[in-house]
C-alpha cells in the first residue's frame, strides 16, 4: 500500500467546499459522490493525475508528489 504525505489536512483548512451542492443533489437525486468527485476531478484540472482512493479520501499525485486530496465523506478537498 501506497503511503502520502497528507497529515497537512488535519490542520490546514479546506481549499474546496461542495457542502452546499452536495445538500442540492443529495435532495435531488440522491448520492452526490460521484457527481462531485467527477467535478473536482475536472475542475482542478485533475485528469492526468494518478488517483488513489485509500478510504474517505482520493489522493491526486503526479510523478509521486500529492497535487491534491479530496475527502468524498465530507465533501471537502485540498488542492496543493
Amino acid at each position: 500500500m501506497q503511503t502520502y504525505d497528507i497529515d497537512f489536512i488535519n490542520t490546514a483548512a479546506s481549499t474546496v467546499d461542495y457542502n452546499a451542492q452536495a445538500d442540492e443533489i443529495i435532495a435531488a437525486e440522491g448520492d452526490p459522490t460521484d457527481q462531485l468527485v467527477a467535478q473536482f476531478v475536472s475542475e482542478y484540472k485533475l485528469q492526468s493525475a494518478s488517483a488513489d482512493n485509500i478510504g474517505g479520501l482520493i489522493v491526486y499525485t503526479r510523478e509521486d508528489t500529492v497535487v491534491a486530496v479530496y475527502d468524498y465523506e465530507t465533501f471537502v478537498g485540498w488542492v496543493v
